[in-house]
């Protein structure tokens, strides 16, 4: 009986308390403000265009936009939240609790539901609006868009343009604009008098939809497996291929 009494404090105290320990994962964690936690992606919204990979201080995001893969490697992401700052499309955030941890570094790569569709059209800009002040030129992600002052010119490269509306949030004259195309979805079409059979096009298609033969000089494409990302396009060396409405 000696022997037990040591232990009697500690005994009423464990019935009389909450356990020091949580039964995690089992029951949820709850974390204390200002806890950073991680970064997750919304993929149906994002546009793949590159601009959190590029703002990431430690390189820890990767956009491939060819494979559709949106990736991050836990273990370099520093919970800045800079990449949720700069997403044009507010299609990132930091939420509440870490990734399970690992016995190896973990690269977490989210796969985008189908191809790049990109539901809206070109920009247009109302030159009667603008001034020329570059904001335009300078926000633009890709370098699509080239301004020059002197000569009073605005030009836009529609093959390296991300359709990600930051030209147009950022015009201070609201004299640039993007809408939804009509006409439903666009498939590749190929003018082969042009065409070299590099096979550039089918390798890039995400989808396998391009049959490219170079010995007989053909190109195929199979509509029904067609995405509609427009990778063909954008990859052509040539500039043979476009996208074009499907017709009825």
């Amino acid at each position: 009986m000696a022997k037990l009494m040591p232990f009697a404090g500690t005994v009423l105290h464990n019935l009389l308390h909450k356990p020091v320990t949580t039964s995690y994962p089992d029951t949820p964690k709850e974390y204390p403000a200002r806890t950073r936690g991680h970064v997750e992606v919304d993929m149906e919204t994002c546009l793949l265009c590159g601009l959190c990979s590029r703002s990431c201080p430690p390189r820890a995001i990767n956009v491939d936009r060819d494979a559709h893969t949106w990736s991050i490697h836990r273990f370099d992401c520093v919970q800045c939240g800079y990449c949720v700052e700069k997403c044009p499309k507010k299609c990132l955030k930091i939420v509440p609790g870490y990734p399970v941890p690992g016995h190896e570094k973990k690269l977490d790569i989210y796969h985008k539901p189908e191809a790049i569709e990109m539901k809206m059209g070109n920009v247009t800009v109302d030159l009667s609006k603008c001034v020329y002040c570059t904001l335009c030129a300078k926000k633009c992600p890709n370098e699509a868009i080239t301004v020059d002052r002197a000569n009073k010119t605005w030009e836009i490269d529609h093959h390296k343009c991300l359709r990600c509306s930051l030209c147009v949030n950022n015009c201070p004259r609201h004299a640039l604009e993007i809408h939804e195309e009509p006409g439903g979805p666009k498939h590749p079409q190929a003018d082969l008098s042009q065409c070299v059979f590099c096979t550039l096009c089918a390798k890039k298609c995400p989808a396998s939809a391009i049959t490219v033969d170079r010995a007989n000089k053909t190109w195929t494409l199979n509509a029904g497996e067609c995405v509609s990302c427009g990778a063909c396009e954008a990859h052509c060396p040539k500039g043979c291929i476009r996208m074009l409405p499907t017709e009825p």
